[in-house]
């Protein structure tokens, strides 16, 4: 039998506030090490890293968190004088931020404070959002030093977001229920009643048609610049040649790529219907964050495509479409909504802060839109608040008129700053 006097000892606060500092500062070091090791170009001065030639062999000290930095300092002279300040801000930053996000989590953040949730509510709160964090820090860091966001972590994210939702239909973002102080998980369909029709087949086809269309979205293929019958058919055969066998590293590493995605669709459109049937208390939950997942990636995919042919060039990456995917995922089309409609202002605190530490004032999309959903995230309670009767009380249909004519507007606009370039940048003629 367990001694009662273990249990107590490890439920007490100041044991788990030390335990979560000491796991914040283990997601630190992972978050440094997938920065350094996940994008295309490969950094080594990590401590998990092979040291670069000329650096001090790596001591036992180097590889904990935190203080690690303190001593790895000493190869400054090879990798400049400020290499460590980042990792050693961001490991210290997981050390303080992971238990504090823990008890503002617990003591019900993500409701204003205004009733305490159950235990379990906010254990997989705390949980879902720290993975979905850990994954955005990544990308973000990524981003700025390369100018890319991974597929390998999106895509998993994606995926993570959707187990969470299909197995723990309380994760979705809580919002108070109108009749007294209980707490409801957000659905697809708030801030009005939820429907009964997404647990039904046809439910499930939807589920099945938006899960296919994002991985359609991820296969590699070619895209050409007009639609018409002959550039579908070139579509069509760029994705089967892809499974050919080429030596060229580049044809082997889209081959490899379209056979991840492959096996990724046939496992989904698998277990999607066994869950529509033997969980059908999860079934709003999951069709939820399919539904976010479609709309963000959706919603990020038609400005790219929009704004690539506006301004005759690429207007956004396709990393930022994957991106919101995985946010849709795990945050539902509502809050994705207000995540991209927040992003320019994230920007501006973005591009100031790094144009003070480095001096560079151009920066990819995607640190905006995952410094928005952290503010999002953070402030929820009043943010949901005020959207849901200033921005979604208007009803989907309407909201969906408004979001395109804003994305025609948008289009024109950009056309507008096109033409305005070219005509700028046009020889004047002599008379």
């Amino acid at each position: 039998m367990i001694d009662p006097d273990v249990i107590n000892s490890l439920t007490n606060p100041l044991l788990q506030i030390l335990v979560l500092a000491l796991i914040g500062g283990l997601l630190g070091t992972f978050i440094n090490w997938a920065t350094l090791q996940w994008g295309y170009q490969k950094w080594a001065y990590s401590p998990w890293s092979r040291p670069a030639p000329g650096t001090t062999p790596r001591q036992l000290a180097d590889y904990l968190p935190v203080f690690g930095w303190l001593w790895i300092r000493r190869d400054s002279e090879i990798h400049g004088r400020t290499f460590w300040i980042r990792p050693f801000l961001v490991e210290l930053a997981w050390v303080i931020g992971l238990p504090c996000f823990y008890l503002w989590e617990m003591q019900g953040g993500l409701v204003g404070f205004t009733v305490v949730p159950e235990p379990a509510w906010g254990e997989i709160w705390f949980w879902g959002h720290s993975i979905l964090i850990v994954l955005m820090c990544i990308a973000t860091l990524i981003d700025l030093d390369q100018r890319l966001i991974p597929d390998w972590i999106t895509i998993p994210g994606a995926i993570i977001g959707l187990a969470i939702a299909s197995l723990f239909p309380t994760f979705r973002l809580p919002v108070m229920a109108s009749q007294g102080a209980s707490l409801e998980s957000l659905t697809f369909m708030s801030p009005d009643p939820v429907s009964t029709w997404q647990a039904s087949s046809t439910g499930c086809l939807v589920g099945l048609l938006i899960f296919s269309i994002w991985a359609f979205a991820l296969y590699p293929k070619l895209i050409p610049r007009q639609w018409h019958l002959r550039s579908w058919m070139l579509t069509a055969a760029s994705m089967v040649r892809f499974w050919k066998r080429k030596p060229l590293k580049v044809h082997r590493y889209l081959r490899q790529q379209a056979i991840t995605i492959t096996v990724i669709w046939l496992t989904g459109i698998v277990l999607m219907p066994i869950a529509w049937h033997w969980l059908p208390g999860n079934i709003d939950s999951l069709f939820g964050a399919l539904v976010g997942m479609g709309f963000a990636g959706m919603l990020v995919w038609l400005i790219r495509i929009i704004g690539s042919h506006a301004l005759g060039q690429e207007a956004m990456g396709f990393g930022d479409v994957t991106l919101m995917a995985m946010i849709g995922a795990f945050l539902g089309w509502q809050a994705s909504l207000l995540v991209f409609a927040f992003a320019p202002f994230a920007g501006l605190i973005v591009t100031a802060a790094n144009f003070i530490l480095t001096r560079d004032n151009e920066l990819a999309f995607g640190p905006y839109l995952c410094l928005s959903a952290l503010g999002i995230l953070l402030f929820w309670p009043l943010i949901w608040g005020w959207a849901a009767t200033s921005i979604f009380a208007v009803g989907p249909v309407f909201l969906f008129t408004v979001l395109v004519v804003a994305l025609v507007l948008f289009a024109g606009m950009l056309f507008v700053i096109r033409l305005g370039k070219e005509k700028a940048s046009s020889p004047v003629k002599e008379d």
